[in-house]
């Protein structure tokens, strides 16, 4: 089967690379939605990209939901390269941090 689209809507992959709700053999799709936002990048995304769909990741949902709040919520525009910057950076420490507890410790 082919799909315009495949919209991962679960929690599968959130805050690991390891996992993913579909196996590289049944990601037939043009793009990809994965609404997971950390990681960046997802073991879903990855596969997808092997195969050749266009990606959209899930830090695009995160911020728009984050920028049409404030909207309603203050009633003037969304910084929204401001939201997107403050995120990615958020999501890289968390990365980093990651990756710094996984390292053995030395004695």
């Amino acid at each position: 089967m082919t799909f315009d689209v495949i919209i991962n809507a679960t929690p599968v992959g959130m805050g690991n690379t390891r996992d993913s709700p579909l196996n590289e053999d049944e990601i037939n799709t043009r793009f990809l939605f994965d609404m997971v936002y950390d990681p960046e990048e997802t073991r879903l995304m990855k596969l997808a990209k092997a195969r050749g769909a266009e990606l959209i990741p899930g830090i695009e949902m995160f911020v728009h939901q984050a920028a049409r709040q404030f909207e309603i919520w203050t009633g003037k525009p969304a910084p929204r390269d401001e939201m997107l910057r403050v995120v990615q950076m958020s999501l890289h420490d968390r990365a980093a941090a990651r990756e710094v507890s996984k390292a053995p410790r030395q004695k």
